[in-house]
């Protein structure tokens, strides 16, 4: 892959806002690149350091595996732990904008993968823009935004998944009174013919089948949301920004119906 010239720079531009003349001596060391401001210009710019680095390997190797080190070098997440986090999701969209066109992005690892290249400017804009603008067309229950406001401002999408469905559990303890969780708790309140939650008459078929409708899409959140997220570390998850939009609208549409949802005024018993 050849990157061209003014994708070196505007990258070499967004990065040199991230990194020191220090480190940028330390990195192009390890990596054996070019440094001009070693060789001839002592006081050149940090961006035009990292800008010819990356030309003149492209220009001798034919290829531009150069950027793709440097990006992965300077945008390494380890590298922006003491930093906002804001920043660094930032950072990563502007850059993913950039190089969309090459079919190339930075994941959520800091490692550049193969992607679906954007074709126009509508589509690598898309790569640029927040999370939160993202989700504003869909209408997100209000709760949800409110309960994953800091995940959604960090854009981190395996914690904003998770909250989510905590989110939708929480609710659905509040509505029956139970302290269970998970599909033991979603279970106990929608199986039998005398539910504990109801969020229709049950005198139809169409009403019975909405009802169990719900009760299945709680479970399917839980199944493919809530319980990996809980089970496995961050550093495994590879959810894109499209993964976690779809997840959240799924979140959404439960929460959604768990708002016309009520304990049933037919059972008596005491709460779990």
């Amino acid at each position: 892959m050849v990157f061209s010239a003014n994708t070196i720079e505007e990258v070499s531009r967004i990065l040199a806002e991230h990194t020191t003349g220090t480190k940028i001596t330390n990195m192009l060391q390890n990596l054996n690149l070019y440094d001009v401001q070693l060789n001839d210009y002592p006081s050149i710019t940090k961006w035009i350091r990292l800008q010819n680095a990356i030309s003149d390997s492209q220009n001798k190797t034919g290829n531009g595996n150069a950027l793709i080190k440097v990006i992965e070098w300077i945008m390494d997440p380890v590298r922006f732990l003491n930093t906002n986090e804001n920043e660094y999701r930032s950072c990563c969209n502007t850059i993913n904008a950039l190089i969309s066109f090459d079919g190339i992005e930075l994941n959520n690892r800091g490692k550049i993968v193969v992607t679906k290249k954007a074709t126009n400017f509508s589509e690598a804009y898309q790569k640029a823009t927040t999370l939160k603008k993202d989700l504003e067309p869909f209408n997100i229950h209000k709760q949800i935004l409110a309960f994953c406001r800091p995940e959604i401002i960090a854009e981190n999408y395996f914690h904003l998944i998770f909250e989510a469905s905590k989110c939708l559990l929480s609710e659905l303890r509040f509505i029956s009174g139970l302290q269970i969780d998970g599909n033991n708790l979603i279970n106990q309140c929608f199986d039998g013919n005398n539910p504990l939650i109801i969020m229709n008459r049950l005198s139809t078929e169409d009403e019975k089948s909405e009802h169990k409708g719900l009760q299945s899409l709680l479970n399917t959140v839980v199944y493919l949301y809530r319980n990996p997220k809980a089970h496995n570390p961050k550093f495994f998850s590879i959810d894109s920004k499209e993964d976690t939009i779809a997840a959240i609208l799924m979140i959404s549409k439960a929460r959604y119906m768990l708002d016309s949802c009520s304990r049933n005024p037919l059972r008596s018993e005491k709460f779990s």
